[in-house]
C-alpha cells in the first residue's frame, strides 16, 4: 500500500489515500478524518507523520482542524459542523 522506500514523503501517500476517500464519498463533509493515533495503528507510522497528514489535507483545502476536537472532511473558509 505504501511505498516506504519511494520518493514520495509517507504522510503525502497516507493524505491522498485520505482525499481519495472524501473525493469518493466515503468520508463526507463534517465526518471526522481518522485521528493521529488511529493513522498511527493503521499506516505504522510516526505521530509527527500523522501530524503532517493531517496538514497536508487542510494545505489541499479538503479539510479543516478545530482545535480540541479534531480534523473534519470541508472547506476551511465553509466548514459543515459536525452531528
Amino acid at each position: 500500500m505504501l511505498d516506504r522506500d519511494g520518493p514520495v514523503p509517507i504522510y503525502k501517500q497516507v493524505a491522498e489515500l485520505i482525499r481519495a476517500r472524501i473525493e469518493s464519498g466515503e468520508l463526507k463533509p463534517g465526518e471526522p478524518v481518522p485521528s493521529e493515533a488511529q493513522l498511527e495503528a493503521d499506516y505504522e507510522i510516526a505521530r509527527t507523520t500523522a501530524r503532517r497528514v493531517a496538514r497536508e489535507l487542510r494545505e489541499q483545502g479538503v479539510a479543516y482542524t478545530i482545535q480540541g476536537e479534531g480534523t473534519f472532511v470541508g472547506e476551511p473558509w465553509n466548514p459543515p459542523r459536525p452531528a
